[in-house]
């Protein structure tokens, strides 16, 4: 039942979410729009490529943003179906935020299987969840889940 709540609740906030703009600005160099992303899989933030392969050339594992020591995984991120316009002309808008699972089109919270880098909304990855760990709709991997941090920009 309390699950049940969580995902109702979570779904809401999708809902709200629609005209939301969210950073995917890199946590390292801050470039702000980075077409490939990898996430660290014990914190959640994300860098840009670049980024992850410098700090892999120098053994770095530890999160430049919160410190923690932590892994990397590609976050697979759809672009935009052809044909589908955003009012903002940045190469991000190229990148969905579409939730491939519940289709919500721009979700509150989005949360990265950290075996595999697949991207789902938070309220589908809790539905899934069980003993905190998630079988990927996408491959089917079974995985530890990670929040993916997105700070706002503009409601």
């Amino acid at each position: 039942a309390e699950k049940t709540r969580r995902v109702d609740a979570l779904r809401a906030e999708n809902e709200k979410s629609a005209g939301t703009v969210f950073s995917r600005a890199c946590h390292e160099c801050r470039a702000p729009h980075p077409l490939e992303r990898v996430v660290l899989t014990h914190c959640g933030h994300a860098v840009c490529r670049a980024c992850a392969d410098a700090d892999a050339r120098r053994s770095l594992l530890l999160c430049t943003t919160c410190e923690t020591v932590s892994a990397f995984v590609r976050l697979f991120e759809e672009k935009t179906e052809e044909g589908v316009r955003h009012t903002d002309d940045s190469p991000a808008a190229s990148i969905s935020r579409v939730c491939g699972v519940c289709y919500a089109a721009n979700p509150a919270v989005r949360a990265v299987i950290t075996t595999c880098g697949h991207v789902a909304c938070l309220a589908c990855i809790e539905q899934l969840k069980s003993a905190n760990r998630v079988k990927c709709p996408f491959c089917r991997e079974n995985s530890p889940v990670v929040r993916l941090v997105e700070p706002l920009l503009s409601k």
